[in-house]
């Protein structure tokens, strides 16, 4: 069997995190990553952006953090450091559809390797509209078959 290959917003790895609406689905990817039967590619900012939203939650401390970072460093992500390629690609997503970089770097990894790109994000999902970006409920319904 194919391991399936996708490109994972922190939006929806944050849920692995705090318990909230899609963590159960999230929780299902990393089940399946850790279990090998997915590979998951994200841009370098994923780390940032995952750490920094820990360290950001108000009720978090020093030690979340570092449990945080340890997690993420135990899990075996493909990382796509930043590149001409990505952040041109990056940007144009930017410009088109009104996004942050670090968000169109994402949607520009995504494209570059041909694989979905699964967010728990469903406006910018709906804003964008390609068929290549999956919301957390669309990536559920694939995990089930």
């Amino acid at each position: 069997m194919e391991i399936e290959k996708l490109v994972l917003d922190a939006s929806v790895a944050l849920k692995w995190f705090f318990e909230e609406k899609g963590t159960k689905i999230a929780d299902k990817l990393l089940d399946a990553l850790r279990e090998e039967k997915i590979e998951i590619f994200v841009p370098q900012i994923f780390f940032f952006e995952i750490v920094n939203a820990v360290k950001t939650k108000s009720e978090s401390t020093s030690k979340d953090v570092l449990r945080a970072i340890n997690k993420l460093f135990s899990l075996d992500f493909t990382t796509e450091k930043a590149n001409l390629i990505l952040l041109k690609k990056a940007n144009f997503y930017a410009q088109k559809y009104d996004l942050s970089i670090y968000d169109a770097s994402y949607i520009a990894l995504a494209k570059i390797n041909g694989l979905p790109f699964i967010t728990a994000d469903k406006k910018m999902a709906k804003k964008i509209g390609l068929k290549f970006i999956k919301t957390l409920k669309q990536a559920n319904t694939s995990l089930e078959k």
